[in-house]
């Protein structure tokens, strides 16, 4: 019998511009586009996620990026 694996994504924004990630692999092209058309409409864009794996692969895929400012909090 084949196992199955469930993979959950939940990306939350609120009008304010904060998102709340959870999951365990992020789509981080979705995530970067969203930055990037904050950064377009002056809009504030803070991200929160629920892991230190999921927060590692959103910075690398950031690393150079000069709209960014990467905070990690623990």
């Amino acid at each position: 019998m084949p196992i199955m694996q469930t993979i959950i994504q939940i990306l939350i924004h609120t009008k304010s511009g904060i998102y709340y990630f959870y999951g365990d692999s992020p789509d981080v092209s979705k995530i970067v586009t969203l930055l990037q058309e904050s950064h377009e409409h002056n809009k504030r864009f803070t991200l929160f996620t629920s892991s230190d794996d999921c927060s590692a692969k959103i910075n690398q895929e950031l690393i150079g990026d000069e709209i960014t400012t990467i905070y990690v909090m623990h």
